[in-house]
Protein backbone atom coordinates (compact mmCIF):
# COMPACT_ATOMS: atom_id res chain seq x y z
CA UNK A 1 0.00 0.00 0.00
CA UNK A 2 1.57 3.42 -1.02
CA UNK A 3 1.93 5.93 1.25
CA UNK A 4 -0.24 9.11 1.32
CA UNK A 5 -2.09 11.81 2.53
CA UNK A 6 -5.93 12.15 1.62
CA UNK A 7 -8.28 14.92 2.03
CA UNK A 8 -11.27 16.45 0.38
CA UNK A 9 -12.00 20.12 0.63
CA UNK A 10 -13.89 22.84 -1.09
CA UNK A 11 -12.40 22.16 -4.01
CA UNK A 12 -12.50 18.30 -4.30
CA UNK A 13 -10.46 15.15 -3.28
CA UNK A 14 -6.88 15.25 -3.46
CA UNK A 15 -4.15 12.15 -2.58
CA UNK A 16 -1.19 13.48 -1.93
CA UNK A 17 2.36 11.25 -2.31
CA UNK A 18 5.40 12.29 -3.36
CA UNK A 19 5.44 10.16 -6.50
CA UNK A 20 8.06 8.14 -5.69
CA UNK A 21 7.83 4.50 -6.11
CA UNK A 22 7.95 2.13 -3.02
CA UNK A 23 10.56 2.32 -1.09
CA UNK A 24 11.27 6.05 -1.91
CA UNK A 25 7.86 7.39 -0.66
CA UNK A 26 8.17 6.49 2.67
CA UNK A 27 7.81 9.02 5.34
CA UNK A 28 11.09 10.43 6.97
CA UNK A 29 11.55 11.02 10.67
CA UNK A 30 8.03 9.21 12.00
CA UNK A 31 7.97 10.11 15.87
CA UNK A 32 5.49 9.24 17.26
CA UNK A 33 3.55 11.53 19.86
CA UNK A 34 1.94 10.92 23.04
CA UNK A 35 0.61 13.93 25.74
CA UNK A 36 -1.71 14.06 28.71
CA UNK A 37 -4.27 16.55 28.83
CA UNK A 38 -5.59 17.45 32.13
CA UNK A 39 -6.82 20.87 34.34
CA UNK A 40 -4.52 23.65 33.42
CA UNK A 41 -2.19 25.31 35.18
CA UNK A 42 0.44 22.50 35.92
CA UNK A 43 -0.04 19.53 38.15
CA UNK A 44 1.14 20.01 42.26
CA UNK A 45 3.96 17.86 43.38
CA UNK A 46 2.88 16.03 46.95
CA UNK A 47 5.72 17.83 49.56
CA UNK A 48 6.82 14.31 50.85
CA UNK A 49 7.13 12.47 48.13
CA UNK A 50 7.79 14.58 45.18
CA UNK A 51 5.27 12.79 42.82
CA UNK A 52 2.88 14.73 40.63
CA UNK A 53 -0.14 14.54 41.05
CA UNK A 54 -2.81 15.38 39.06
CA UNK A 55 -6.41 14.05 37.20
CA UNK A 56 -6.25 12.98 33.40
CA UNK A 57 -9.07 13.73 31.08
CA UNK A 58 -7.71 12.02 28.20
CA UNK A 59 -4.64 11.04 26.29
CA UNK A 60 -3.58 12.13 22.98
CA UNK A 61 -1.44 10.03 20.58
CA UNK A 62 0.32 11.44 17.26
CA UNK A 63 2.90 11.82 15.03
CA UNK A 64 5.65 13.66 13.76
CA UNK A 65 7.07 13.00 10.25
CA UNK A 66 8.02 14.22 6.71
CA UNK A 67 6.70 13.50 3.33
CA UNK A 68 10.14 13.98 1.26
CA UNK A 69 10.84 14.43 -2.44
CA UNK A 70 7.65 16.25 -3.19
CA UNK A 71 7.58 17.46 -6.60
CA UNK A 72 6.83 20.82 -7.69
CA UNK A 73 4.03 20.21 -9.47
CA UNK A 74 2.06 19.17 -6.48
CA UNK A 75 2.96 22.44 -4.27
CA UNK A 76 -0.49 23.50 -5.04
CA UNK A 77 -1.88 20.33 -3.80
CA UNK A 78 0.45 20.66 -0.85
CA UNK A 79 -0.85 24.45 -0.09
CA UNK A 80 -4.22 22.91 -0.04
CA UNK A 81 -3.31 20.74 2.29
CA UNK A 82 -1.60 23.27 4.77
CA UNK A 83 -4.72 24.95 4.58
CA UNK A 84 -7.18 22.72 4.84
CA UNK A 85 -5.38 21.92 8.02
CA UNK A 86 -4.74 24.81 9.53
CA UNK A 87 -8.89 26.04 9.08
CA UNK A 88 -9.65 22.89 10.76
CA UNK A 89 -7.94 23.27 14.05
CA UNK A 90 -10.20 26.23 13.96
CA UNK A 91 -13.42 24.33 13.52
CA UNK A 92 -12.51 20.88 15.82
CA UNK A 93 -16.41 19.78 15.97
CA UNK A 94 -16.58 19.49 11.78
CA UNK A 95 -14.77 17.57 9.41
CA UNK A 96 -12.83 20.53 7.92
CA UNK A 97 -9.08 19.57 9.00
CA UNK A 98 -9.57 16.13 8.98
CA UNK A 99 -7.04 13.71 6.59
CA UNK A 100 -6.67 10.05 5.92
CA UNK A 101 -2.86 9.15 6.65
CA UNK A 102 -1.62 6.14 5.06
CA UNK A 103 2.20 5.35 5.78
CA UNK A 104 2.71 2.64 3.40
CA UNK A 105 3.91 0.47 6.51
CA UNK A 106 3.85 -3.61 6.62
CA UNK A 107 1.30 -3.67 8.72
CA UNK A 108 -1.17 -1.48 6.43
CA UNK A 109 -2.42 0.69 8.49
CA UNK A 110 -4.30 3.70 8.10
CA UNK A 111 -5.24 7.04 10.05
CA UNK A 112 -7.67 9.30 10.56
CA UNK A 113 -6.12 12.69 11.57
CA UNK A 114 -6.12 16.47 12.23
CA UNK A 115 -3.45 19.14 13.23
CA UNK A 116 -1.51 18.73 15.63
CA UNK A 117 -2.81 21.32 18.45
CA UNK A 118 -0.39 24.30 18.79
CA UNK A 119 1.43 23.25 15.75
CA UNK A 120 1.91 24.11 12.00
CA UNK A 121 2.36 22.43 8.63
CA UNK A 122 6.22 23.43 7.51
CA UNK A 123 7.07 23.02 4.08
CA UNK A 124 11.00 23.73 2.78
CA UNK A 125 13.20 23.30 -0.25
CA UNK A 126 14.75 20.23 -0.43
CA UNK A 127 16.85 19.61 -3.33
CA UNK A 128 17.78 22.39 -5.88
CA UNK A 129 18.99 20.47 -8.37
CA UNK A 130 15.60 18.54 -8.74
CA UNK A 131 13.39 21.33 -7.52
CA UNK A 132 11.85 18.74 -4.79
CA UNK A 133 10.58 20.06 -1.19
CA UNK A 134 9.96 18.09 2.07
CA UNK A 135 7.05 18.48 4.44
CA UNK A 136 6.70 18.16 8.05
CA UNK A 137 3.71 17.66 9.84
CA UNK A 138 2.54 16.98 13.21
CA UNK A 139 -1.16 15.29 13.39
CA UNK A 140 -3.33 14.23 15.80
CA UNK A 141 -4.47 11.05 15.70
CA UNK A 142 -8.78 11.34 16.45
CA UNK A 143 -9.21 7.66 16.78
CA UNK A 144 -7.14 8.20 20.15
CA UNK A 145 -4.94 5.76 19.54
CA UNK A 146 -0.96 5.04 19.10
CA UNK A 147 0.37 5.78 15.86
CA UNK A 148 2.74 2.96 14.51
CA UNK A 149 4.62 2.71 11.51
CA UNK A 150 6.94 -0.44 10.75
CA UNK A 151 8.83 -0.27 7.18
CA UNK A 152 10.29 -4.12 6.00
CA UNK A 153 14.13 -3.07 6.04
CA UNK A 154 14.17 -5.40 3.03
CA UNK A 155 14.60 -2.54 0.18
CA UNK A 156 14.06 -3.86 -3.14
Amino acid sequence: MPTSIAFTDAEGAVTLTNSKPVPGDRLASWTPLVRSVGPEGGHPVGLGNGIIYGWEHRLDFGVRFSLEHIPQASLRNVIRLMHWLIRGAYSPASTEGVVTLTPGDVAGNVYTCRLWPGSEPQLEPMDRSFIEHRLTLELLNTDAEIMACGYDVAVS
